[in-house]
C-alpha cells in the first residue's frame, strides 16, 4: 500500500483521500480543499504520476467512486480485530476507511456484519488491501467497497495491527 504523508510537521493536518476505480492516494490538504466530482482516478494518477494507485484493487460494484477525508487501521495478517475496533470509534477524521496489512491473506477481514456496523457509524466507503466475503450482501449496503478479492472464509479476531 502507497501512502503518502506530509513531509513536514507544518503541514495542515487533515486526510483527504481520492477513491475512484483502483486509486487510493492519501494526500495532506487544507481542510477547506475540495476535489471536484469530475477528478477521475485516470486524471489524478496522472497528475501524480502514479504515486499513490494500489495496483490488484477492484470495486464490488462497477462504476463506485468516492471522495473523503481517510482514516487508516492496519490489520494483522488475516485478523480483523482492528478493522471491529476502528468501526466502534467511528469515522475518524474521515468517511473512508483505508485497511491495510492482509494482501496475501487467503481470510477475508470484512464481510456483511462489520460492514453494516461501519456504514451505521458513518463510514461511506471501505478500501481493503486484502480480501472481504458476502459480497451478495455487501452490494445492497450504502457502502462502497474496493478490495483484493474475495474469499469465503472468516477472518481470526486475535489483535494485532494498529488504528
Amino acid at each position: 500500500m502507497i501512502l503518502r504523508r506530509a513531509r513536514s510537521p507544518e503541514a495542515p493536518k487533515m486526510t483527504r483521500s481520492v477513491v475512484s476505480n483502483l486509486l487510493v492516494n492519501n494526500i495532506r490538504v487544507s481542510p477547506q480543499v475540495e476535489i471536484p466530482d469530475w477528478l477521475t482516478s485516470t486524471l489524478a494518477s496522472d497528475a501524480t504520476g502514479g504515486e499513490g494507485v494500489l495496483e490488484g484493487l477492484a470495486p464490488i460494484r462497477p462504476g463506485q467512486h468516492y471522495a473523503g477525508y481517510a482514516s487508516t487501521v492496519t490489520v494483522a495478517e488475516g485478523d480483523n480485530q482492528q478493522l471491529r475496533e476502528a468501526a466502534v470509534r467511528g469515522p475518524r477524521p474521515g468517511r473512508v476507511l483505508v485497511v491495510g496489512g492482509s494482501p496475501t491473506s487467503q481470510r477475508a477481514v470484512m464481510g456483511d456484519l462489520v460492514a453494516t456496523f461501519l456504514q451505521n457509524q458513518g463510514f461511506r466507503a471501505v478500501v481493503v488491501d486484502g480480501r472481504v466475503r458476502d459480497v451478495a450482501e455487501l452490494r445492497t449496503l450504502n457502502l462502497q467497497v474496493w478490495c483484493r478479492g474475495v474469499s469465503p472464509v472468516a477472518s481470526t479476531k486475535e489483535g494485532g495491527g494498529r488504528l
